[in-house]
């Protein structure tokens, strides 16, 4: 086995309290490379980033990451952008959007 240090920035699978995402998983995606630039495209700022779970791990292309209010989420209209990765041919279940709110594990 070969170990090697990479610069993929790695989150848990639970946002903390406060931590809005979007990202797509990659194993589902047919092709990155149009998905990152299409993200580029709509004001997405792609890297890719691995995520942690309990018993596995997944490679995602993060788009948004970034800390907000509880109150300022609901307000943000992520759905049309979110819409829009159906043009680039992704799939609903290679979504993940979640926000880490006040049931969020500190």
């Amino acid at each position: 086995m070969v170990a090697t240090k990479t610069n993929v920035k790695q989150l848990s699978w639970v946002p903390e309290k406060g931590e809005h995402r979007i990202s797509v998983d990659v194993s589902k995606v047919p092709d990155v490379g149009s998905l990152w630039t299409f993200a580029q495209s709509i004001g997405f700022y792609p890297e890719l980033t691995a995520i942690a779970y309990p018993s596995r791990i997944e490679v995602h292309l993060m788009l948004l990451h970034q800390r907000l209010a509880p109150s300022t989420v609901l307000g943000l209209e992520y759905t049309v952008m979110i819409d829009r990765l159906s043009e680039v041919g992704i799939v609903d279940d290679a979504i993940r959007h979640c926000y880490g709110g006040e049931m969020a594990v500190e």
